[in-house]
């Protein structure tokens, strides 16, 4: 399964984050992790895929390009 993280830009809880990540593992193996790179969410789940050696990809957010809108248009792409 290709696994979407976005979002939650302020969410800074490392155990409740690789806690959630490995529930969501258990249930439906994730095969790739893509998220956007944001905070403390973004390196955590990073961290965690690669421990799991998961295919990992990262959409970073284009602040200079799309302005206020970014991380929104990033989010779609991704989805």
């Amino acid at each position: 399964m290709r696994l979407i993280i976005a979002g939650g830009r302020h969410l800074d809880d490392v155990t409740l984050i690789r806690r959630a990540l490995s529930r969501a593992h258990a249930l439906r193996p994730v095969t790739v992790l893509i998220h956007g790179g944001s905070g403390a969410l973004g390196i955590t789940a990073e961290d965690w895929a690669r421990e799991m050696r998961l295919h990992v990809v990262c959409y970073p957010v284009n602040w200079r390009e799309f302005g206020k809108r970014a991380e929104a248009i990033r989010n779609a792409f991704m989805l």
